[in-house]
């Protein structure tokens, strides 16, 4: 259940960039940010993947995702991802990421509803670059990947 009180501003880390560190390596300059819902995954039902450029770099941790996810089922509210931070960290010198998402009202479709963008607002990454956070083929690698996980 979401907390009485949705916050309108979350700094946590990306989930799981030790996965993702070929895609992290390929985040630079002009890119792109996106929520995208994957309900049916198998080891967190609310899970809600970070995609740059197209490609996993991890996730919005579990202890937010909880509460998230059903909002952003709702279609009401989503959350925007509007800073992205990519460094290096440990002694293996692996990339992590931080990042800062803020809750927006959604205007116009549902969004945010399984196998669907959780935003189609504007981002801001590390850089400095304003890009838009929804485009046809991200939605469609979200369609994909849901009808994959489903067997269709």
């Amino acid at each position: 259940m979401p907390p009485v009180d949705i916050p309108d501003r979350i700094e946590c880390p990306v989930a799981g960039p030790y996965f993702h560190q070929t895609n992290l390596e390929k985040v630079q300059g002009e890119t792109r940010a996106l929520l995208c819902r994957e309900p049916y995954n198998e080891h967190d039902p609310n899970a809600i993947v970070v995609h740059v450029d197209g490609k996993k770099i991890g996730y919005v941790p579990a202890v937010e995702a909880r509460w998230m996810a059903p909002i952003l089922d709702a279609g009401v509210w989503t959350y925007e991802c509007t800073y992205l931070s990519i460094s290096r960290s440990g002694e293996r010198n692996l990339l992590v990421a931080e990042m800062v998402l803020e809750r927006r009202p959604v205007s116009g479709p549902k969004q945010g509803a399984p196998g669907k963008p959780a935003t189609t607002e504007r981002a801001v990454v590390q850089h400095g670059a304003k890009v838009g956070c929804f485009s046809t083929i991200l939605l469609l690698a979200c369609v994909v990947m849901i009808s994959v996980l489903l067997g269709i």
